[in-house]
């Protein structure tokens, strides 16, 4: 949800943005950073190797890696991957390759506890920029939006402790958003975002409850937003169709509260939701907007210098880090936009489209060259800001 646990953290920060604690080299790729007790993991590319690393939190010294190679070339001018987020349950990481190599590996040593190949197995095609879904892991389960032509592997629940299949189900290809799961009317509701449709189902077994139309278009596009949900309302971002929110019944029907192109539309960066107003970047004009989540309604409208962001809620204020590596906090208020501060790009003006991770009252960023730790702790900035 966007959402970061603990403490306020700390939102004024001048041009140089806040205290750097440690910087080091990365390969390149947009799968975000994650940490779990006091360790790093990202998963990053040299040149034909694809590279889990997990290094000290508080250092960015490397523990352990772990590499296998790589061939995957994107066509379009963007990274050749990896692309998915990694994973983790505090004893396993799970990580997905650019080509569907999938591994279960231990976080104390990386060793690997088992792997699946995702192309070869399910005949999971490489879309545009190859494999890029992010694994949703839930109890005992790991959920993965596979999308293989094989029958009915759209979707594939795996056991996270063996790799063995529980259930798969629909026929779709494959999207570059991670599934969500909810309870909703005291019912577990398991949400996917894929190619074609967007889809509810029973986590526990697999059964489809609904679906709707949200099939791409546009060449060279992709469905890449997690869904968004709130209470019990559920909402669809799909590029180049629009946004489509509806709010969940018991027994896990649905009825569609409202369908937009123009309301809020974003391309790959997350919605988030707080208090019933639902804030993002617009993928039509550009801007940061706000609209009422049960009605659609705009409330208002930001073009200014912040371009598309990702997004971490904390105490009254949104922190967004944006595509071209500035970090920025915005008051949480539906009524206005109020920019609190706003960093000078932190990596030199190269592009940046990882999701930050926050832990321990810190913020790790990463570029395609680089990943950066900085101090967000209330405590006053050492050089008087």
């Amino acid at each position: 949800d966007c959402v970061v646990p603990g403490p306020p953290l700390r939102t004024d920060w001048g041009a140089a943005g806040p205290p750097e604690l440690w910087r080091r080299q990365v390969g390149t790729g947009y799968s975000s950073p994650i940490v779990v007790s006091g360790r790093l993991i990202v998963l990053h590319r040299e040149a034909d190797e694809e590279i889990v690393l997990c290094c000290d939190a508080r250092t960015g010294i490397t523990v352990w890696e772990y590499r296998y190679p790589s061939s995957f070339r994107c066509e379009v001018n963007y990274t050749s991957g990896p692309y998915s987020t990694p994973a983790s349950d505090g004893e396993r990481v799970y990580t997905i390759g650019a080509e569907g190599r999938m591994h279960c590996l231990q976080i104390t040593t990386g060793q690997v506890l088992w792997e699946k190949d995702l192309k070869a197995q399910f005949d999971a095609p490489l879309r545009l920029y190859g494999i890029g879904h992010s694994p949703l892991i839930w109890g005992d389960r790991l959920y993965v939006n596979v999308g293989g032509n094989a029958e009915q592997t759209g979707i594939v629940c795996f056991d996270k402790h063996s790799g063995n299949i529980e259930w798969s189900a629909t026929d779709d290809a494959a999207s570059y958003a991670t599934p969500r799961i909810a309870r909703i009317h005291d019912q577990d509701c398991l949400f996917v975002l894929n190619h074609q449709h967007a889809v509810a189902l029973n986590p526990h077994d697999g059964i489809e409850w609904w679906r709707i139309p949200l099939s791409i278009r546009i060449v060279d596009a992709e469905n890449a937003v997690s869904p968004l949900v709130y209470q019990d309302i559920v909402a669809f971002a799909s590029y180049g169709n629009g946004t489509v929110c509806s709010r969940i019944l018991p027994g896990g029907m649905k009825e569609e509260l409202w369908f937009s192109r123009r309301a809020l539309t974003t391309q790959y960066t997350p919605m988030v939701c707080i208090g019933g107003y639902a804030y993002g970047f617009h993928c039509g004009d550009h801007s940061y907007r706000c609209i009422e989540l049960a009605s659609g309604e705009l409330v208002w409208r930001d073009k200014g210098k912040l371009k598309r962001s990702m997004v971490g809620v904390t105490g009254d204020a949104m922190i967004l880090f944006d595509e071209n590596g500035r970090l920025a906090a915005v008051e949480i208020d539906p009524t206005q936009f109020k920019l609190l501060s706003m960093s000078q790009p932190l990596f030199g003006g190269e592009k940046c489209f990882a999701s930050p991770a926050f832990s321990e009252l810190r913020i790790y960023l990463r570029s395609e060259r680089e990943l950066l730790c900085l101090d967000l702790s209330a405590a006053p900035f050492s050089d008087g800001r």
